[in-house]
């Protein structure tokens, strides 16, 4: 057990003038100073009598509030060895009886994917409309920053948490295993597959099954995949369609010409078609699942005057405005990323007001969208029976 950093009597204030009281103001902001690591379990609290001279207020304020961050499970005092912080849940962080706070969180893995700014525009518009704030939170692909952002937005009371993947880590998923749902409020995931609760959801296995057929139907046999990493449920999801298509058509499937990116960006896109581009194994049409990959592909295969589509036929996937102007215009399947956003927030919204929501997990679907990459002169190139062949895939879903 070690005494709390002397920093902690800087870290705290009083405000008088306030409609919450002052021992609610003190629990609050040692209660922050604990989700934020300020504050570890083992370390002892100043003492009672110490911390209201020192913050110039009533002694019974101070041992109001230590019994309310004991109520909370986050501190535990015993006679003799003081008040100590203790190993907590985030739901603990939750005071009890809270007021609504028009708030939603929203967590995202990464802010500079273009994908994401487009999911918020949509979750946007339905919070102005509700008159809901937004605190968005960037996790850049890492865990334990999720983590925190999670535990953080629990402690600022929000009413309610779009949750989208937190990145390239298996190891995302543990904090959304059973235990999680015991949080008191409502959480919505978005394009999180395969987790128990509320979820707006991409058809990933459809695209990938759209963009791997087109090409099957120009005639291609071999066709690699560039994706991020498949451990993650989303990209599976769309590995699992690429693989669909390649049965359905009696391709084989060729594990070397099937890479996967260590992030999503132009630079690793780019990365992963040089070492394609190497191990002088390239096919003649290529899969990216992402547009972001395509764009930075394209660039190394221009750098080896490699023509796309007369050498090399691309389909990507997402369809973000950068698919429309480059040269030669992605070919892309489309998802509806501003009404994933939407849908999201509407759902949360009427979760948090306890309102019906009739359908629980809803799967919006993805559409080609077809331009020059990949060696179609016009939309009439998909013949009937092209079109068949996906009318009959999603009569199976």
């Amino acid at each position: 057990m070690k005494r709390a950093p002397a920093n902690i009597f800087r870290s705290l204030q009083v405000l008088h003038k306030q409609d919450h009281p002052i021992s609610v103001q003190i629990a609050d902001q040692i209660r922050w100073l604990i989700v934020t690591n300020q504050l570890n379990p083992g370390d002892k609290l100043p003492p009672i009598r110490e911390l209201a001279d020192n913050l110039k207020v009533n002694f019974h304020t101070i041992r109001a509030a230590y019994q309310r961050l004991e109520e909370n499970n986050l501190i535990s005092t015993r006679r003799g060895l003081g008040s100590v912080v203790v190993e907590y849940k985030p739901s603990d962080t939750i005071p009890p009886n809270s007021m609504p706070t028009h708030t939603f969180g929203v967590i995202v893995p990464d802010l500079g994917n273009p994908f994401y700014p487009i999911f918020l525009k949509g979750a946007a518009r339905i919070a102005q409309e509700h008159h809901v704030l937004l605190i968005t939170c960037d996790t850049q692909e890492r865990y334990s920053l999720g983590k925190a952002h999670f535990e953080m937005m629990i402690t600022k009371r929000v009413d309610g948490m779009l949750i989208a993947p937190w990145g390239v880590d298996p190891i995302d998923e543990n904090i959304f295993k059973a235990d999680f749902y015991d949080y008191p409020f409502p959480i919505v995931f978005v394009d999180r597959p395969n987790i128990k609760g509320y979820s707006v959801l991409l058809d990933g296995e459809n695209a990938g099954f759209q963009a791997t057929q087109h090409l099957i139907d120009h005639g291609h046999t071999r066709i690699a995949l560039i994706t991020g990493k498949l451990t993650v449920p989303t990209l599976h999801q769309v590995y699992q369609g690429y693989l669909s298509a390649l049965q359905k058509n009696s391709v084989a499937l060729e594990s070397q010409i099937v890479i996967e990116a260590d992030e999503f960006s132009y630079a690793e896109g780019y990365r992963c078609m040089k070492k394609l581009i190497e191990t002088k194994i390239l096919p003649s049409a290529i899969f990216m699942a992402g547009d972001l990959y395509a764009v930075g592909a394209m660039k190394a295969l221009r750098e080896q005057d490699i023509r796309v589509p007369e050498d090399v036929a691309i389909v990507s996937y997402n369809n973000i405005d950068v698919a429309d102007y480059v040269t030669p215009s992605l070919t892309s399947v489309s998802t509806p990323i501003q009404q994933l956003g939407e849908q999201s927030a509407e759902m949360l919204f009427k979760l948090v007001n306890h309102q019906p929501v009739r359908v629980r997990n809803i799967v919006l679907p993805s559409k080609l969208i077809i331009r020059e990459s990949c060696g179609c002169v016009e939309k009439e190139s998909i013949d009937k029976n092209h079109k068949e062949v996906y009318e009959e895939n999603n009569q199976k879903k």
